[in-house]
């Protein structure tokens, strides 16, 4: 019987990309679309692989799928993935680390210069009959001369600091998990959370979505950042505490935002981020341009192939299955 593999959820306009890779191996796929892990197990329980946008997979997925090998998440982020709930059923989780960096650290610098230059308040301006800018944005500051504070470090966060610094930005970063070298190396300034906000003009959320990032930016933290500054996330929207983002905003504790992710999306057609003049708005784009699209549809195949022709993935993000798979006399090739 054919190896079967399911995308348990997504609105691709093709799947051509990933059947032609896993026709490659042998392999079927099917598209279902799962909310919960209960769904998962009930559609997907002859599934030997997992394509995975947002549906959690967990234990209780895990538990209904027994010929499962394999779980990749379609994109950089895999807060949908229970790596230990993985290893423990001996399934490789996967991720496509590196896909997209050009996209998205495009287009946080691109929210960053829409904010700095006040693209979206002048364009109003003109639509209005007005054609000030002196006006129309009396306090615009000269960008070299200001600071960019990028939460997480990561490939992204590298990539925008580079391109903010050929720009004439002072680049602060926050990574606990980054070392002195590699932040010298792209010319940042190792700083604490508390330092960053206080001192950055624009702070850029680069992060990945977890336990110990989840609401890192909330009330307190927005009480912190420098008065005037701009808050940008093109990373998850739960790392920042929306509510507290939209009284912080109210408040006039920042100048503004800058928002390609929001906590929930798409977004509630009663939010009052569509109503405030000082929000950017995006529609979780950053991470799209063709050759990216294809780039993530291609690659996510790829590894769940890789898996069902007996070799451990590129991107294995729970090394730890490999013992328990040579327990079971399973080994994969690397």
């Amino acid at each position: 019987m054919a190896p079967k593999v399911y995308v348990t959820d997504g609105v691709f306009p093709s799947l051509d990309i990933e059947r032609e890779v896993l026709a490659s191996v042998g392999a079927e796929l099917a598209l279902v679309q799962c909310k919960t892990e209960e769904d998962v197990a009930r559609y997907c329980h002859d599934a030997d692989g997992l394509l995975v946008v947002y549906t959690p997979i967990g234990a209780k997925a895990l538990a209904g799928l027994p010929n499962c090998r394999v779980v990749v998440r379609m994109g950089i982020g895999y807060d949908p993935l229970d790596l230990s709930a993985c290893t423990e059923f001996r399934v490789c989780a996967v991720n496509v680390p590196d896909y997209c960096v050009p996209e998205v650290s495009d287009h946080a610098l691109a929210l960053i210069l829409t904010c700095a230059r006040r693209i979206a308040k002048l364009d109003r301006a003109v639509r209005a009959g007005k054609w000030s800018a002196a006006q129309t944005v009396p306090t615009m500051q000269r960008l070299g001369e200001q600071v960019l504070g990028i939460v997480g470090f990561g490939r992204i966060g590298r990539e925008l600091g580079r391109k903010a610094r050929a720009l004439g930005l002072t680049v602060l970063a926050y990574d606990p998990y980054v070392g002195a070298e590699t932040l010298a190396a792209y010319g940042a300034q190792r700083a604490t959370l508390a330092e960053l906000l206080a001192r950055s003009d624009y702070v850029s959320i680069n992060c990945l979505l977890n336990a110990e990032t989840y609401h890192l930016i909330g009330e307190a933290e927005l009480r912190q950042m420098k008065r005037g500054a701009y808050l940008v996330n093109t990373s998850r929207g739960p790392v920042v505490d929306e509510a507290a983002l939209i009284q912080a905003l109210r408040e006039g504790l920042i100048t503004g935002a800058a928002l390609d992710v929001l906590e929930t999306e798409p977004l509630a057609a009663d939010s009052p981020l569509l109503s405030m003049e000082n929000v950017v708005l995006t529609p979780h784009a950053a991470y799209y341009s063709e050759r990216a699209y294809k780039e993530l549809h291609r690659r996510s195949a790829q590894e769940v192939a890789r898996v069902l022709s007996g070799h451990y993935p590129h991107s294995l993000l729970n090394p730890e299955v490999k013992e328990r798979l040579r327990a079971l006399g399973r080994e994969l090739a690397d």
